[in-house]
């Protein structure tokens, strides 16, 4: 145990440089901000799976439902956490500008959802 807390002491440095960068503290902030959503949707893959573990197979319309729910809660999720880290590197970012010159951060967060994405579609 004293080995392990001597080398939690001497990566300290570096640890404090990762919490440090704003980008990745956007990114850390926007996943802890969707941990409900992201409780939320995998009710509904356990309700579809589970069952069939004790070897119960649900009929097919209440599978399919049950999917559907699934697969729209993480596209919502999806938009949720883009969202989040904008508004999160929007507002780490404002904090070290002036009030006049402060970026809006609603108009950051409508910006990513339009862009492109890598497929080029």
């Amino acid at each position: 145990m004293d080995k392990l807390i001597k080398l939690v002491e001497t990566m300290k440095p570096l640890f404090e440089k990762v919490s440090n960068n704003i980008y990745l503290r956007a990114i850390r902030d926007g996943f802890v901000s969707c941990i409900p959503v992201i409780l939320f949707s995998s009710i509904f893959i356990l309700v579809a799976c589970v069952p069939e573990i004790f070897e119960y197979k649900w009929p097919d319309y209440i599978s399919s439902v049950l999917w559907q729910a699934y697969n729209f809660s993480m596209g919502i999720l999806a938009i949720l956490m883009v969202a989040t880290i904008a508004k999160s590197l929007t507002d780490s970012i404002n904090h070290k500008l002036p009030k006049l010159r402060q970026i809006n951060d609603v108009s950051v967060m409508i910006v990513l959802h339009h862009l492109p994405d890598a497929a080029g579609s």
